[in-house]
């Protein structure tokens, strides 16, 4: 999709050499880190917020990036957009909010092949809220669900083209290229030999049986943990096995400051204050 190669061309106006052109994926993880923190503190507290923001600019992907002459920037802070105003949508009913989540989820549809999958985490956590309120919620679900439906609209003529175009390097993915991706998302951006394969099944294993207790004992965090974590792993997972092939970290990535968020919500559940 062309939207950030749209943006890329005129950052280009005022520089051709390498550095500056990786100085725009720079940019983007900045402002991503900055909505990192905006965000946390929103949902959470000033303490988490600056520890979430650590945790996110220390990542060895989102490190590895910023860059990097490529999207993935660009998608996290979209997709941080996205779901931040989606949720000042549905903290504050105001219209301007629901717009602005419009604008950034149809730039997010605009900026990649796999750009469908924030359709699937927006819309599990519209479904959430609807659970979480106890249906009372209803006329704001309708609203956004009807938004949804726009975006997904606009972005047919994509899906379009899409289905067309064949991609070598996505796989149908084993348990082991599973964990290896999560590793990556989570942990590193380096091989680990194969005599220490465990140390990924190991960080894997607890990290997701965390994020399980923390949808258990932080209500606050259930929402986009399940919309923006485990929702887009499983449609994932799904669409390589029953379609297509489409499982790749890249794919993924803009799950990687909500790993971030969570990460720094379990660090401290488990230190004291």
């Amino acid at each position: 999709p062309p939207l950030y190669y749209i943006q890329l061309h005129f950052w280009m106006v005022f520089g051709k050499s390498d550095l500056w052109i990786k100085m725009n994926s720079v940019l983007w993880s900045i402002l991503a880190l900055l909505m990192v923190f905006i965000l946390s503190k929103d949902l959470f507290n000033f303490d988490l917020a600056l520890g979430a923001a650590f945790v996110f600019a220390i990542s060895p992907f989102e490190v590895f990036y910023s860059q990097e002459a490529r999207m993935y920037a660009w998608l996290m802070f979209l997709a941080l957009g996205s779901f931040f105003f989606f949720h000042l949508f549905f903290e504050k009913q105001n219209w301007l909010h629901l717009v602005c989540a419009g604008l950034f989820t149809e730039g997010f549809l605009y900026s990649h092949g796999a750009g469908f999958l924030i359709l699937f985490s927006l819309g599990g956590y519209v479904l959430w809220i609807l659970v979480e309120s106890r249906f009372r919620r209803r006329r704001l679900v309708l609203q956004t669900g009807l938004l949804l439906l726009v975006m997904l609209i606009l972005y047919l003529p994509w899906l379009r083209a899409a289905d067309s175009i064949y991609v070598g390097h996505t796989l149908k993915p084993s348990l082991f290229e599973v964990v290896q991706t999560l590793f990556i998302l989570g942990y590193g951006m380096i091989t680990i030999s194969s005599n220490l394969m465990w140390i990924e099944w190991l960080a894997i294993a607890l990290t997701m049986v965390g994020f399980l207790l923390a949808l258990f004992y932080n209500r606050k965090a259930r929402g986009f943990i399940v919309s923006f974590i485990f929702i887009p792993i499983a449609t994932c997972l799904l669409i390589s096995y029953l379609n297509r092939p489409i499982w790749l970290y890249r794919t993924l990535a803009y799950i990687e400051p909500f790993w971030s968020l969570a990460i720094a919500i379990l660090i401290f559940s488990v230190v004291p204050s």
